[in-house]
C-alpha cells in the first residue's frame, strides 16, 4: 500500500507511540540498542549554568537528563542554555564570561531544563523513533521503561543506526 502525504501526516499526528497495530518491525529494529550504548550522562536540578556547559563540553554531547533522586525532572540542552544567554540583559557590565561571578553560576539547571521529557519505549521501532523526534522537533529522546530512564537515543545515533544498517524491515502497516 502506498502511502501519501495526508496520510503520513494523520499518522504524525497521533498520540506517540502509536498502537502497535499500526506498524510492524523487528526486535533488532527497536531502541534497545540505546540502552545498550555507553552509560548516559545526567545532570542534576542543582547544577549551575556553567558546571552544566563543562558537562556538555567534557562529555563531546549536546543535552542530557535532569535527574533527581532516581525521577527524571526534565531534559537539558546546549539550546535551553543558549536561549538564556540570549535573554541576559547586555547593559549589566557584570554579564562577562571572564567575570569571577555572573548569572551562569547563580543560575541552576532546574530554572532553564525543558519540563515536557519526551520519551520512548526501549521496543519501539527506530523509525517512530525517527519520526516522532522530527516532528517533535527534538535532537534527543529519553529511552524509558514506565518511569525509569534506560538511556538516550539522539539523532546521531539514528543516523548511525541507517548507516550501519541495522534494519531488516521497513514496513509500516496502516490501519
Amino acid at each position: 500500500m502506498r502511502v501519501n502525504l495526508t496520510q503520513f501526516q494523520d499518522f504524525l499526528s497521533q498520540s506517540w507511540p502509536p498502537p502497535a497495530a499500526k506498524y510492524e518491525a523487528t526486535l533488532s529494529s527497536a531502541l534497545e540498542w540505546a540502552v545498550a550504548k555507553e552509560t548516559h550522562r545526567e545532570a542534576t536540578p542543582e547544577m549551575t549554568i556553567r558546571d552544566a556547559i563543562t558537562l556538555l563540553s567534557d562529555e563531546h554531547i549536546s543535552g542530557a537528563p535532569v535527574v533527581s533522586g532516581n525521577k527524571v525532572i526534565g531534559v537539558f540542552s546546549a539550546a535551553d542554555i543558549l536561549a538564556y544567554i540570549a535573554e541576559l540583559d547586555d547593559a549589566q557590565p557584570e554579564v562577562s564570561f571572564k567575570t569571577t561571578q555572573t548569572p551562569l553560576e547563580e543560575v541552576t539547571v532546574s530554572e532553564i531544563m525543558t519540563r515536557d521529557v519526551k520519551s520512548l519505549a526501549p521496543d519501539c521501532p527506530v523509525e517512530l523513533a525517527a519520526a516522532f523526534m522530527r516532528h517533535a522537533q527534538i535532537h534527543r529522546v529519553l529511552v524509558m521503561n514506565g518511569g525509569r530512564l534506560l538511556g538516550i537515543a539522539t539523532t546521531t545515533d539514528l543516523a548511525r543506526a541507517v548507516a550501519d544498517h541495522r534494519f531488516k524491515t521497513r514496513t509500516y502497516v496502516f490501519a
